[in-house]
């Protein structure tokens, strides 16, 4: 895809930190998604699938600053680390990358996205991954096509929403009974 490596990103956030606590600028990561992707790759092949990759790639490096580390995150999640912004601006890119790769429209993609940001929501980088998944996880939550940005207080509104229903079991024996 042309993007950084996870590990590049891992890196990247511990240095933003030690930036950030050294001279005071905030950073934002995003955590984004591309819904439904493994049913896209079985429905078109692995070989469209990978195109849809790179188109991806290529439209989080358009949208972003050279500043910024823009990295493949796993199989279908890219991760962007958006350095010296504060999360009303941050928010505008990821909403802007988020249209532009809806506007892919012959493939019908979308993607969920979880933002997070130093040092307002988390001080460490265990705690901003973790809080960054949590974030992509409420973005799926809410039926995808999202971006979440994570807040401790509207975070704790959102677990105490969910509403999770009894699992229906059945049992079924193939053996007959004599």
């Amino acid at each position: 895809t042309g993007l950084y490596s996870h590990s590049i990103f891992q890196i990247t956030v511990d240095h933003e930190i030690n930036r950030s606590e050294r001279y005071g600028k905030n950073f934002t990561i995003a955590l984004i998604d591309i819904d439904h992707f493994s049913i896209y790759n079985e429905k078109n092949s692995y070989i469209e699938g990978d195109n849809i990759l790179n188109r991806v790639a290529a439209i989080i490096e358009n949208n972003t600053r050279k500043v910024d580390i823009a990295a493949r995150y796993s199989q279908d999640q890219f991760v962007i680390v958006i350095t010296e912004t504060d999360i009303d601006l941050s928010l505008k890119v990821i909403e802007r990358i988020r249209e532009s790769i809806v506007q892919l429209s012959h493939f019908n993609l979308t993607v969920s996205i979880g933002m997070v940001a130093y040092p307002d929501d988390a001080k460490t980088r265990t705690e901003l991954i973790c809080k960054m998944h949590e974030a992509l996880e409420a973005a799926k939550f809410r039926g995808g096509n999202t971006v979440y940005y994570f807040k401790k207080r509207d975070f704790a509104t959102f677990e105490k929403n969910i509403v999770l229903k009894k699992p229906i079991i059945m049992i079924v024996d193939d053996v007959p009974l004599n």
